[in-house]
């Protein structure tokens, strides 16, 4: 038989569908005439033997790095690290890694018992009593020969040994006179005393062979109060760092390091703490993964209860709540149990629950997994029921709005509505994975959720806190508001404190709990506040400590340069480098000391004169490439868990040379031998340039000497054809003429090819022999004329020689000559407009069309005339030799009917 809740009757029900009221259930219980029928089938509280509560340590072994688990003293040096003399050579800690020396290192013997330091020579001897076996300076172990073994009576060898008489008590060896130092200590110890560790006037640590360590307040006094530590350990040495961390070596465990003694952790048989919460009259009550919970009373014993017949392995205990009759509400993963004020523990339901809320005197929010319902617990009745899944949290605000988170978003319902409200954006919800609810003192919905971080919400403006603002993880379990307006945030990354006061995303002041302050885990489960006691369920203990005690103060941890790497190689770490430029690849290896980070350091550092802002970084090495030649300053610092700066930052200096090719002389006899060279480079360009112009100018000048020099075979063939015509004919005056002229043209010819202008005057000239000779051989089929306009001086005005006969020669052959009938003229006209001569050249012959046709029908060696070169190819070289070219116009003239009527070449030739 067991019990559930019943949907449709809305009522607690059995499985023979009989109704009974919740308090008359437990008076049933109580009865002697049924309890042995319900042991079989209900759960009852079964009290357990207490369990020790022990801070929590920082434990390191062989698995660390130590090289033995026999520790026999610890110390710490002026700089900050810590030495530790084991049974295997001796060991130095940074927090982080364990550097060993022993025979491997050139130790003489492993087996260290003490180390002392010497100040003044910044020495650490190594001890094996009587002898000094070795020193280390700077990192490297240097070892002793018996003649350089320190005296019994040199202060480095004083110990302060403890000598102790068991039946009286504590004595002090000074001088040889007996200080009693410790009285009645039979009242305290049964073991004799190991080690001594003064930490003021009226505290003092012992430690014991067998017993742990023990912390003696007031020690002279009858106010004596005395603390274990690690019972039943072997201790060897304790130390207290500079941070205020307690070191305790042992025997044979290694070495604990204890960073709060102030913060106490509770162990129990499964100590994954999931919910905790504290009744009215004090106790604390603490549910695990198991479906167990304990008891904690004011005097800090601990009773624990759990389902010994529930067959459930793991079953969360994931909420607690205390009525106003005692009963203890819980919500597992299992279901909701209740427990009366006398332990008998009843299953009312099997649905998980994630929560509980009360919100009246006999009214429970039951935050089922499905279907949350309001329970009231003096009827045994469900109220209300709100239709949601994956309920994860339930709570309510001063206006009496209900608020239900679950895994897909947020809802809240109004008092006295009905209808649920579902917080959402464009259709999709603005809070997923919530994991808890809670409301703070003004009335601000605080939203815990599973990877986003937390969120508050006031009317409808909400803020977001997550971990780009400080907070320690995204992922939040629970949220816990205090009395004193502060707001208690566990994570998987440990438990955040923050002020609520004036809440900005900008500077807020966050303040982070983990297992470095003496948290059992940093994976936190739940946290409960009351007052000046905090207790915080992890997934390995219940913790408590009180805030006041936890305010130490941070002490700025050291940075330290390690170790500086120049082009690949280690060397000598000095303040400043002077380097070559091929030595700019830099490695920089540095450390800093927090044994409270447990050596988790974050570094900032800046190369001044590459980096404008300082990078932040988790490695503690750096490395520069390709350094560019210039002067450096390299700066770096440390920063605890708590943000804590180092007070100094160390730095190096380096100046990397520029290569010899950048250097100021190498650059000015460069600029000298580059300009020296520019100027002949000049020079031979200029130089060949001119040569090869000048050659250029007369192999010009010789082929248009050669062009000019030229006459065409046929030409001269057909002029001694006509001579000899007319000597035949016996026309001896037409022979003479002939003659006479043909002589004068072939002397302009060849005189005119010697030089690169004439005057105007010799060019017409040549022009009238060469039409004369045409005329006479043509029999005057043609007529034409020569005309110079006034203002041309044709004895001063120079031009090219036979530049105006190829087109003479052209309008002569293919456009007079061609002419079939009516009148043949050419017309040649010399003007001048400023520095160009104007010469026009006009035909009425046939016209460039109708010669082009022509031409094509008949053979071209018929039509020869007396040069054989293409007046645009001679155009072309002499516009290559002159400043300015020559421009040659041709036009098609029409008679009034638009036919051919001729051709006018215009030629403008600047004045040479």
């Amino acid at each position: 038989m067991w019990i559930y809740f019943s949907r449709r009757d809305t009522k607690f029900c059995v499985t023979t569908n009989r109704c009974y009221r919740i308090h008359y259930i437990f008076t049933m219980l109580k009865s002697h005439i049924i309890c042995c029928c319900l042991l079989v089938c209900c759960l009852f509280f079964l009290p357990k033997k207490s369990f020790a509560q022990e801070p929590t340590y920082l434990h390191y072994t062989l698995e660390d790095g130590l090289p033995s688990m026999q520790i026999y003293n610890i110390i710490q040096d002026q700089k900050g690290f810590i030495w530790l003399a084991t049974s295997m050579g001796v060991s130095r800690f940074d927090g982080q890694t364990f550097t060993n020396y022993s025979t491997a290192q050139g130790l003489p013997d492993n087996h260290i018992w003490d180390i002392k330091e010497d100040l003044v020579k910044e020495r650490l001897y190594l001890l094996k009593p009587p002898d000094t076996l070795a020193f280390i300076h700077e990192e490297k172990l240097y070892p002793l020969s018996f003649s350089q073994n320190l005296s019994p009576n040199s202060p480095l060898a004083q110990s302060g040994d403890i000598i102790i008489d068991f039946k009286t008590s504590l004595l002090l060896y000074s001088d040889s006179l007996g200080q009693n130092i410790l009285p009645n200590q039979k009242k305290y110890f049964r073991q004799a005393i190991s080690c001594q560790l003064d930490e003021d006037e009226t505290n003092m640590w012992l430690g014991t062979w067998g017993a742990g360590a023990f912390f003696c307040q007031n020690y002279q006094s009858e106010a004596i109060q005395v603390q274990q530590f690690l019972p039943k350990k072997i201790i060897t040495a304790i130390l207290k760092d500079q941070e205020g961390n307690y070191w305790f070596a042992t025997l044979d465990e290694g070495v604990f390091l204890l960073t709060n003694k102030n913060v106490q952790s509770y162990s129990f048989p499964n100590n994954d703490v999931q919910s905790v919460i504290q009744d009215s009259v004090g106790n604390i009550w603490v549910g695990s993964s198991k479906a167990s919970i304990s008891k904690i009373d004011d005097g800090g014993n601990i009773r624990h209860f759990s389902q010994e017949l529930s067959g459930n392995n793991y079953n969360r205990v994931n909420a607690i709540l205390l009525d106003y009759q005692q009963n203890k509400w819980l919500g597992t993963d299992e279901g909701l149990h209740v427990v009366d004020s006398s332990g008998n523990w009843v299953l009312l339901d099997v649905t998980a629950v994630k929560s509980l809320l009360e919100v009246d005197t006999n009214l429970i929010w039951v935050g089922k997994y499905r279907y949350p319902v309001l329970l009231d617990t003096y009827e045994g009745n469900v109220v209300d029921t709100l239709a949601l899944n994956q309920v994860s949290s339930l709570c309510q605000d001063r206006n009496s709005r209900l608020w239900v988170g679950t895994m897909t978003g947020l809802y809240h319902r109004d008092k006295g509505q009905d209808t649920l409200f579902f917080w959402h954006k464009r259709g999709r919800s603005l809070f997923n994975n919530i994991t808890d609810l809670a409301i703070d003192n003004l009335n601000r919905l605080w939203i815990a959720t599973s990877g986003y971080g937390v969120f508050i919400l006031k009317e409808d403006r909400w803020l977001a806190i997550q971990q780009i603002h400080g907070l320690s993880s995204n992922t939040v379990h629970a949220i816990f508001i205090d009395k004193k307006n502060t707001a208690w945030i566990a994570t998987n990354k440990g438990l955040n404190r923050l002020q609520l006061d004036n809440i900005q995303q900008e500077g807020l002041q966050i303040k982070t709990f983990t297992h470095l302050d003496g948290l059992p885990s940093n994976h936190v489960n739940d946290v409960w506040v009351n007052g000046d006691s905090v207790w915080v369920a992890t997934l390995k203990g219940l913790a408590f400590f009180r805030p006041s005690t936890m305010e130490q103060q941070s002490i700025a941890p050291p940075i330290y340069i390690r170790n500086v790497q120049i082009a690949y190689t280690d060397t000598a770490i000095q303040k400043e480098y002077e380097l070559a430029h091929y030595q700019n690849n830099i490695k920089i290896d540095f450390q800093g000391l927090s044994y409270q980070s447990a050596g988790k350091l974050r570094y900032q550092y800046k190369m001044i004169g590459i980096d404008t802002a300082w990078i932040m970084t988790h490695i503690p090495t750096v490395q520069y490439p390709t350094l560019p030649s210039g002067d450096y300053r390299f700066e770096v610092a440390a920063m605890d868990k708590d943000g804590v700066l180092s007070h100094q930052a160390q730095a190096l200096t380096f100046r990397i040379a520029l290569p010899f090719w950048k250097t100021w002389w190498f650059l000015i006899g460069m600029a000298l031998l580059g300009a020296i060279s520019l100027i002949f480079v000049v020079y031979w360009i200029i130089r060949y340039f001119k040569e090869r112009g000048e050659l250029q100018r007369r192999m010009m000048a010789s082929e248009q000497m050669a062009l000019r020099a030229q006459m065409n075979p046929h030409f001269i063939f057909n002029s001694l054809n006509s001579i000899q015509y007319f000597i035949t004919e016996n026309d001896k005056r037409s022979a003479n003429l002939y003659l006479s002229v043909f002589a004068q043209l072939i002397r302009k010819v060849l005189d005119s090819s010697q030089k690169a202008s004439i005057p105007l005057e010799d060019e017409l000239e040549y022009l009238d022999l060469y039409l004369q000779i045409e005329s006479l051989r043509f029999k005057g089929k043609f007529e034409y004329e020569l005309h110079t306009a006034p203002d041309v001086e044709i004895d001063e005005v120079n031009i090219p020689p036979m530049l105006i006969q190829p087109y003479v020669e052209n309008a002569l052959r293919h456009g007079l000559l061609q002419k079939k009938e009516g009148e043949r003229l050419l017309s040649i006209h010399f003007g001048q407009i400023d520095d160009l001569l104007i010469c026009k050249i006009e035909d009425n012959g046939i016209g460039r069309r109708e010669a082009s046709l022509l031409k094509s029908q008949r053979p071209e060696a018929a039509h020869k005339g007396i040069g054989t070169t293409n007046p645009k190819e001679r155009l072309d070289i002499l516009n290559q030799m002159m400043k300015r070219p020559i421009r040659v116009q041709i036009i098609d003239l029409r008679d009034d009917k638009h036919l051919p009527n001729g051709t006018r070449v215009t030629i403008r030739i600047p004045v040479l």
